[in-house]
Formats: structure tokens, sequence, C-alpha cells
């Protein structure tokens, strides 16, 4: 299967430039197929657009259907209208290792547009905002830790000070 360019996202921001979704589709089709580095499945995902990017479309919309890997989609223009934003929320793309990202057993998922020829559109993935829950609870217990050496410390100065 002919896949276009794969690109890696680890949750920061990323640069994704839209390429030919394969044989037999539109020329006015653009495909990029990402790669869940994250950690974590991803319930979320933004995605801008540059305006200028659109070849002068004045319209835009997001196409969520039974088999989209999200369920819902808005969008919305930010950055003093220079910049389409699309929210899709309700998805769940899990996080899995790959060893060689030309094989299916890599978890991969594929945002397309259709409208605009393929070479012309870029787009931004601004990053996960949420922070992780394994850094939560690194932060806790070095906080639990270092108010339990306090304690100590004080236990056994009060003990040897007497």
């Amino acid at each position: 299967m002919l896949r276009p360019p794969s690109f890696e996202y680890t949750g920061a921001p990323l640069d994704i430039t839209f390429s030919s979704c394969g044989p037999g589709s539109s020329s006015t089709d653009g495909c990029a197929s990402i790669i869940n580095d994250t950690g974590a499945t991803i319930t979320s995902l933004l995605v801008d657009v540059p305006v200028s990017d659109l070849a002068g479309q004045t319209s835009v919309s997001c196409l969520v259907s039974s088999g989209s890997l999200f369920t819902n989609c808005s969008f919305s223009e930010i950055d003093s209208n220079t910049e389409y934003q699309f929210d899709f929320t309700g998805g769940d793309i899990p996080f899995s290792t790959f060893s060689n990202c030309d094989t299916d057993d890599a978890t991969f998922f594929q945002i397309e547009e259709q409208g605009v020829s393929h070479q012309e559109i870029t787009a931004d993935l601004p990053g996960i905002l949420a922070p992780e829950p394994a850094s939560i609870w690194l932060l806790a217990s070095a906080m639990l830790l270092s108010a339990g050496f306090r304690y100590q410390r004080r236990v056994i100065s009060g003990a040897f000070g007497s």
C-alpha cells in the first residue's frame, strides 16, 4: 500500500506538508500520515492551516463520518484570521512502539484534506497542551519524599538536641 510520507508526532508542535493520497485519488486531495509517538493515547488533536494555503478558497468545513478517527470536529479562524484551526475531539488513537515505519504494525493515522491541490497546503499540529499523568505522579512523589526527609530530620535533631 502506498502511503504519503510519515511524520512522527511526539506531542510537540509539528509542521506537516500534505502529499498525494495515492493512485486513483483526486489532484485536489491531500494526505499526511502521522505516527503516534506521544507515549499516550491521542483523544484530541488541533490542526492549524494557513489561510494563504487554501488557494483563495473562502469556505472550509470538517468532514467527520462514521469511519473517522475522531467523532467531533469544529473549526475557527485564529491569528487575526490568517489561520484556520480545526479541533478534533472524541478520538482514540493508541500509542505503540514501532520498529519500521514502512510496516503495518506501527500506529499510523492519516489526515486528509479535499478541495485544494496537495502541493499547496501545509499544516501545524500545535502540540498536546494537557500534562501527562506520569509527570504529575513524579512531582507528587518527589514532594512527599521531601516532606518525609524534613520530618525525619526534625525528629533526629530533636532527639540529639535534648
